[in-house]
């Protein structure tokens, strides 16, 4: 550990830059840079002059992008955004032309291990959940205020959860008696609702 920065291992970096090739004189997009690990081997494998426009959802992921590309600064333009809108958010930074991009989906390692950011119900901590914590209702909204149909779609769909009917009830009974602000509360109320048997894997996986 530096600092407040822990050491961040990209995955299938090797394979990365082996399929996309970068080459001199070309620019590229990164459109989940998280904490820099493609990015920077993809200018490395670029240099002396291929550049990489690093876009991410989260801020605080672009303020630490901009720290660790410090070495390669006049090459990559590090900018806060939803990998969505990519194509505008690319061409409005001068990008429009690129030989390749980068989606790498999911979590990072400094967002998981970050109590405060409540992706984890192994550490206890708000439930928020969001990348961008500056907009949109955080986790605890949604299980505050959606109707209880909806939320057992949610839970099934995106959660693959058998029992996602039972889940939705637990927390709709849980909520009109007092509010499930934290990851404990939640991953608590998904235990009990599988009956709170002891699994091999804990059941708000």
């Amino acid at each position: 550990m530096q600092g407040d920065r822990t050491i961040h291992l990209p995955v299938m970096t090797t394979e990365l830059v082996a399929h996309l090739r970068p080459a001199r004189e070309c620019t590229y997009v990164d459109a989940t840079a998280g904490a820099g690990g493609h990015t920077e081997a993809g200018l490395r494998a670029s240099d002396p002059d291929g550049r990489v426009f690093c876009l991410d959802a989260d801020p605080d992921a672009v303020q630490r992008l901009e720290q660790t590309l410090q070495p390669f600064r006049h090459r990559a333009l590090c900018r806060p955004g939803n990998f969505a809108h990519v194509a505008t958010l690319a061409a409005d930074a001068g990008f429009s032309d690129v030989a390749g991009i980068i989606f790498d989906l999911g979590f990072s390692s400094f967002q998981i291990d970050d109590s405060a950011r409540g992706f984890s119900f192994q550490l206890d901590g708000p439930l928020d959940m969001r990348y961008d914590r500056s907009s949109g209702p955080t986790a605890a909204d949604v299980v505050a205020r959606t109707p209880q149909k909806e939320l057992a779609d949610i839970i099934f769909e995106y959660g693959d959860e058998r029992q996602s009917r039972r889940i939705a009830r637990e927390i709709v009974d849980r909520r009109s008696r007092s509010p499930i602000t934290t990851t404990a509360d939640l991953a608590g109320i998904v235990a009990r609702a599988h009956g709170g048997r002891r699994a091999r894997i804990h059941p708000a996986t």
